[in-house]
């Protein structure tokens, strides 16, 4: 039995796929069920115990953010004084937007009557970033709205070189406006759009196009977005990436707790996991690979075939995407960026989303292989799908999350409480989510300010204290004394520490907490 529509039937799967995720991403966001973890916690500890000015600054806790996101993420959070949902809420609009400006893009690079488009959108709300980040204090959304971003503008300088100034005024003014604006909000928008330069120079010199009737004109609007984009992006580097690139000390813990190493060459696994990665779980790790390796070889060949002066929209995308690729290999070899890891190369993933549609298309259009495109992109469609559910649910399933949520909402109980009494809080290093065997033979002492010089620089393992202060229920304003406990064995001789005026506490480990008397 044959669909008598099936382009219908895959929109309406899309879109409730996508409705889905927003779903369960106003959920994470307005509910605290998503327990905050390490990475965040480091971010948030900058932005609760940083000025605006310090964040222009180096970070604390081996963390780098663009500047301009940070300080407005400062300014929504620190209004709602560092609440959950203020915390949570940002990355969730982005999200939604990614979401919308996907669908938007989809027409905009296929038409509206390509099926094997909407792939496009599930491969992006469907990958490791994407589904990881939706609700996090984190600029990985940021970075995938900027790249979506890079690809609007090369769309648009395209079309406005097509249909000429007159029919495209406020799509220009909007264009030149983002070539200035969005270099300041992503690390990985520099290197998503550096390929639109060439395309568009390569453009205007080969490519066939109707003539106008204002050469010069013509030349100058497609060239000023450009211009100022270089000059928005050199900025961006001298006030904010610079900083970045001289951060060795977060750079080589990545390399440790990433790759277990320091310097490892790993050339043809990255550019393997660079395609791989565009998937999630093993067998489509394996699938997506094999699958954006076959369709890079494709643009590659297809690109190669062009007669001069018969290049199309269609190869300029792929010419896009095949410069980006070699672009992020080069950089992966060259150290300046770290590969293995599926949010570092999110930026490549429209790009080969886009290799990926096409090479289908162009099966399906060569009656040999046009069986074998249904079943690719059946197998795609399928995975991508149960991947969206699954990595929803999986954020409620994975092993450590009853105990991980159970520590947060009682970290916040356990703040409260201290509040209203005025005493301090003791807690244990189990204030980080994760089951202990307290066995110590003797009593240790306890420790205050644990927030060290070495902390701050940045170290793997972070200390229970920078956890506690940055639970939403710690208010900067109205502090109150933290001690860390060695262990919950010698609770009455922890409390005996204290200092003489503190007549009682509340002692945490991490699931439970109580009162003690001196």
């Amino acid at each position: 039995m044959r669909f008598k529509n099936p382009e219908k039937v895959v929109k309406i799967t899309v879109i409730a796929l996508a409705i889905y995720l927003v779903a369960f991403g106003l959920a994470m966001a307005f509910f605290p069920i998503r327990p905050f973890w390490n990475d965040e916690w480091r971010l948030i500890y900058n932005l609760k115990f940083k000025s605006t000015a310090q964040l222009w600054g180096r970070l604390d806790l081996l963390q780098e953010c663009p500047r301009v996101y940070l300080t407005l993420l400062k300014l929504v959070t620190s209004f709602f004084d560092y609440s959950y949902i203020a915390l949570r809420t940002p990355a969730l609009v982005l999200s939604i937007l990614n979401i919308f400006f996907l669908f938007s893009l989809r027409k905009k690079l296929f038409g509206s009557n390509n099926i094997y488009s909407y792939l496009f959108v599930l491969i992006l709300i469907s990958s490791q970033t994407f589904t990881d980040y939706m609700v996090q204090v984190k600029h990985y959304e940021m970075e995938i709205f900027a790249t979506l971003v890079a690809l609007w503008q090369l769309i648009s300088l395209l079309k406005i070189s097509e249909e000429g100034m007159q029919r495209n005024k406020g799509n220009y003014l909007l264009l030149c406006i983002s070539c200035m604006v969005v270099p300041f909000f992503s690390y990985t928008y520099p290197i998503a759009v550096a390929p639109v330069f060439p395309v568009i120079l390569f453009h205007l010199i080969v490519a066939k196009k109707e003539q106008t009737s204002n050469k010069r004109l013509s030349l100058f609007a497609m060239l000023l977005p450009l211009v100022l984009l270089a000059i928005s992006i050199l900025i961006f580097y001298l006030v904010d990436v610079k900083q970045v690139m001289t951060n060795q000390r977060m750079y080589q813990s990545y390399l440790h707790v990433l790759h277990n190493d320091s310097g490892e060459k790993r050339y043809l696994a990255d550019a393997w996991y660079l395609f791989a990665l565009v998937g999630s779980g093993f067998v489509y790790e394996i699938v997506l690979g094999i699958l954006g390796i076959a369709a890079f070889l494709y643009s590659l060949y297809r690109l190669a075939a062009v007669k001069k002066q018969a290049y199309h929209k269609e190869d300029l995308l792929l010419l896009y995407s095949i410069i980006l690729i070699f672009l992020t290999i080069f950089l992966l070899v060259t150290g300046k960026i770290i590969g293995g890891v599926a949010r570092l190369t999110s930026f490549t993933v429209p790009a080969i989303a886009i290799m990926i549609v096409f090479f289908l298309g162009r099966l399906k259009n060569n009656k040999r292989y046009r069986i074998v495109s249904y079943l690719v992109a059946i197998v795609l469609f399928l995975g991508l799908t149960g991947n969206i559910i699954s990595s929803c649910i999986g954020n409620f399933t994975y092993v450590e999350y009853k105990n991980r949520l159970m520590t947060y909402l009682n970290t916040e109980k356990a703040i409260k409480e201290a509040r209203q009494e005025k005493i301090p809080v003791m807690y244990t290093a189990a204030i980080d989510g994760d089951i202990r065997n307290d066995s110590a033979a003797t009593p240790g002492k306890i420790k205050t300010n644990t927030i060290t010089r070495e902390q701050i620089a940045g170290v793997d393992t972070l200390c229970g204290e920078v956890i506690l202060k940055v639970s939403p229920a710690y208010e900067t304003w109205d502090p109150i004394p933290v001690y860390e406990m060695p262990d919950t064995k010698w609770l009455n001789n922890y409390v005996q520490q204290l200092p003489q005026q503190y007549n009682s506490a509340l002692v945490f480990d991490g699931t439970t907490y109580k009162k003690m008397l001196r």
